[in-house]
Formats: C-alpha cells, structure tokens, sequence
C-alpha cells in the first residue's frame, strides 16, 4: 500500500467537507489539506488567475511527495482540473462529476439547476460535460435542460435560499431538496436578482 498522503485543496474552509467525507470512508488514508485562504474567493476572478492558483497549489502538493491530489473546489475543478491532469505526475481528480452525477440520479424531471459563481461560461462548461455529455445522454439530460444562474456571491443567495426554507418550509419534515423544487422561478430571480445575475 502506498503511504503517502492525499492532497486536497480548496480557495478555503468550504472543502473540509469534502476532506470530511475522506475521512469518513478512507480512514486508513492520511491526508494534507490547503484552504488558500489568502486569494478567497475565487468565484469573482478571472480563469485565467484560478488556473493558475490551481497550478500552484497543485505542484505544491505535489512537492509535498502526495500521492494524489483532490481539487475540493467546484471553481477550481472547473476551471483547471484538465490542466492540472496534465501538468502533474500524480493522479488528480474534482468534484464536479460526482456532484453531477449525485444530481442527475436524484432528479425527477431530468432538469438541472446549476447556482455558481462568476468565472465565466468556460468554467461551467464543466458541467456540461458530466451532465450534458455522454453521461447525461445516458440518462436523457442534454445540456439545454440545465439552468445556469451566475452569482457573484453564490454562497450568499444560498443562505438566503435556506432563511426562506426555515420559515416557510410546509413541515419540519420536509427537505431542503424539496422545497427548493418548489421555489416559483420568479421566487428564484428576485432571492438571486439581489447579487446580480446572469441566466
């Protein structure tokens, strides 16, 4: 077995729940963390400059002798997981493909929602690759059933979503997934419309 680490990154502390669930199901494996804290966020940056975050971090954990490295950040993943394959000698993986697969088994209408923040259309086009790609085909999602909603402040817009589920939820026991399927699209713009926002 390989004793080495595994490295994970993420633009700051949002990643520790990734390195959470690690934990959980690899407790066997140790693990070296790096919240870059010092260039948060990442969302209103360029791709250019997050790609290139990436690339430092990425070649640091590997100098750190890891044995692989998990990209904990969806802005990150986006925008430079293909050239951090490419640009380092171990294994690199993120985190949008489980995400979108998570999202695609647990749809019922086989519609997508995507809340992200403002990198850019080329970094989303991750998504569309895992949801809309051969993937998605294979479970009749294409990418013009996906709704992309830009924020400059996504984790904002979020918690706004979670105040309006706490007070108006029908039930203590109904989800947040659920009553997020819920929310009239007119609701969604004007909870989202306070960031400005692309659609």
């Amino acid at each position: 077995m390989d004793a080495r680490a595994i490295g994970v990154f993420d633009s700051g502390t949002g990643g520790l729940t990734v390195l959470h669930e690690c934990l959980v199901t690899m407790p066997h494996e140790d693990f070296v963390y790096l919240g870059d804290h010092a260039r948060l966020p990442y969302g209103p940056r360029s791709l250019a400059e997050v790609r290139g975050f990436a690339l430092e971090i990425g070649r640091y954990l590997e100098r750190q002798d890891v044995k692989l490295v998990l990209v904990a950040c969806n802005t990150a993943t986006s925008a430079g997981l293909p050239q951090l394959q490419e640009a380092l000698s171990v294994p690199v993986v993120g985190v949008i493909q489980p995400e979108a697969h998570a999202a695609v088994q647990a749809t019922r209408n086989r519609k997508i929602g995507l809340l992200a923040t403002k990198v850019g259309e080329e970094a989303i086009e991750g998504y569309h690759i895992y949801v809309g790609g051969s993937y998605g085909a294979q479970q009749g999602i294409g990418r013009e059933v996906m709704r992309n909603v830009v924020a400059d402040d996504a984790p904002s817009v979020i918690e706004r979503m979670i105040r309006l589920y706490l007070v108006e939820r029908s039930s203590a026991a109904e989800s947040f997934v659920d009553f997020a399927r819920k929310i009239p699209t007119e609701e969604l713009n004007r909870l989202i419309a306070v960031e400005g926002v692309t659609s």
